[in-house]
């Protein structure tokens, strides 16, 4: 399933409200099918953490980066978007991980 950024929430993708729209389609295609996400960035460029964190790396509350790696595949995002969207869910990552020793 293609998801277009572009077509879902404009080319308003700066705040968090724009991602949980993302995040929930996301969610949504992942819970109503068995075939992979592909979330088309169009070439646009986000540069927002808040938009980036909560549409993408907020996916491993309910995913594992495992899974977000076979299920979820981001397309034509600008590099420095991809950049920081890797920091942002390896950070997402790392704070999963601990809460999940504290258990």
């Amino acid at each position: 399933m293609l998801i277009k950024v572009k077509s879902l929430v404009g080319t308003s993708v700066s705040s968090r409200k724009d991602g949980r729209k993302l995040r929930r389609k996301i969610l949504d295609t992942l819970a109503n099918s068995q075939e992979s996400v592909i979330v088309d960035f169009g070439g646009m460029e986000i540069a927002s953490v808040s938009f980036l964190d909560e549409g993408i790396a907020l996916l491993l509350e309910d995913i594992t980066i495992e899974e977000m790696g076979k299920k979820v595949k981001v397309i034509n995002i600008d590099e420095l978007d991809r950049k920081l969207l890797n920091f942002i869910t390896l950070s997402r990552k790392k704070e999963r991980d601990t809460l999940q020793q504290g258990e």
